[in-house]
């Protein structure tokens, strides 16, 4: 790369451009579906729930009934919406672009600060046209709140590292816990996290853990008091860990979501009275519902041990699906929904390609791997996140 590219990599208006070359592709994906099929409005499973929950919100209902299905944060965000501007998805739907385009400014700052700018701009390019993000964008879903959040607590713990800052722990510490109330699996990634910090940070290793932990706190804190005022339970956060564990690991799993358990009807208004009965047929006795989520975590602890070989033939065939290019469909058919948009159906930046050159990079980059631990533990532990469940494109 000559120099007045590498100049012009180094340029103000770079970061600007970034922004609104992903802001543009996103604008064009919404009116081209507006025009032909604006499916933000059709709203399945979760999406509907969703919904209802963030109407109830702004109807003034804060804490809701029950501990929450779903991972909470996506309700409150479009509940605030709803608040202000009413019922409009088509606004959701704007504000998730903008949020997604600032994702593709996250990318291209981590990847200038762990690689050089040019590494960042490629990245950024390829995330403002990876065509599963911009669909799920696109609909009342959480996804695209979830991935700018991970890649905040991600970009803030990379600051922290560099500067030493507290502000930065706490940020990050902060960060993470909103990343984790969007998407429930980053929970288990918080311990690596920890793990990493005892490496980094050496014999302030106590100090910025705690600073880190004091983020957590302020995040999880709230949402555990509400569920203990409404339900009795101090609850971290979905009642659904434990049936989403067996779920995926289970005599007639197959990797993915589908085929769901015989015994229940796999849309968000049924699944979990469905597995609350059942639960109580087995086991005679009515339950709370921590103790419906740890029952099925066992069941699915017991599906382990006395199937041990397919066990490990489906962990086999979940690292597949992890990488393979075909995307699995949940709550909205992408295979199918994808055809009203040019800008998704024919993006070149698809997973795989993208999965690819990630991998390539990580091999080829293993002799700085100390500098970029934090960026190979949050992939690898994220990664071991799905496959302990079950894979779902949406959550790649």
């Amino acid at each position: 790369m000559n120099r007045s590219i590498l100049e012009k990599l180094k340029g103000k208006r770079l970061p600007y451009t970034i922004f609104f070359i992903a802001l543009l592709v996103r604008l064009v994906h919404i009116a081209e579906i507006s025009a032909t099929r604006p499916f933000y409005q059709e709203l399945y499973n979760d999406a509907k729930v969703a919904d209802q929950w963030g109407r109830e919100i702004a109807a003034g209902n804060i804490l809701g009934r029950g501990v929450p299905e779903q991972d909470p944060l996506y309700a409150y965000f479009i509940g605030l919406i709803y608040s202000v501007f009413g019922h409009n998805i088509l606004l959701v739907v704007l504000i998730q672009a903008f949020i997604g385009s600032l994702s593709s400014l996250l990318v291209f700052y981590i990847g200038k600060r762990l690689f050089n700018p040019a590494t960042g701009v490629i990245a950024a390019l390829l995330w403002s046209f990876h065509p599963v993000i911009i669909f799920y964008e696109g609909v009342l879903m959480k996804e695209g709140l979830a991935v700018f959040l991970m890649l905040l607590a991600l970009y803030t713990i990379i600051l922290a590292r560099d500067t030493r800052y507290y502000r930065y722990w706490l940020l990050g510490g902060i960060f993470t816990g909103l990343s984790a109330l969007t998407r429930g699996n980053l929970l288990f990634v918080i311990p690596f996290i920890f793990l990493w910090m005892i490496g980094e940070c050496k014999k302030d290793f106590l100090k910025t853990a705690a600073v880190f932990l004091l983020g957590l706190v302020i995040v999880f804190i709230p949402i555990a008091t509400r569920n203990k005022i409404v339900v009795g339970e101090f609850a971290l956060s979905t009642s659904r860990s434990g049936i989403n564990f067996y779920w995926g690991n289970n005599e007639t799993a197959r990797g993915s979501n589908f085929p769901a358990p015989r015994f229940i009807r796999a849309t968000s208004v049924y699944e979990l009275g469905d597995f609350a009965t059942e639960a109580k047929r087995l086991t005679g006795k009515e339950m709370n519902n921590s103790e419906i989520s740890k029952f099925w975590f066992n069941k699915g602890i017991d599906f382990i041990f006395s199937h041990p070989g397919q066990y490990i033939r489906l962990q086999y065939q979940k690292l597949r699906l992890l990488f393979n290019n075909d995307e699995i469909s949940d709550n909205y058919q992408y295979s199918y929904y994808r055809r009203f948009s040019h800008i998704v159906d024919y993006s070149p930046a698809n997973f795989l390609f993208i999965a690819s050159l990630g991998l390539l990079g990580m091999v080829l980059s293993i002799r700085n791997w100390k500098g970029l631990s934090l960026l190979y533990i949050f992939i690898i532990s994220y990664s071991l996140s799905i496959i302990i469940f079950f894979v779902i494109s949406r959550y790649r």
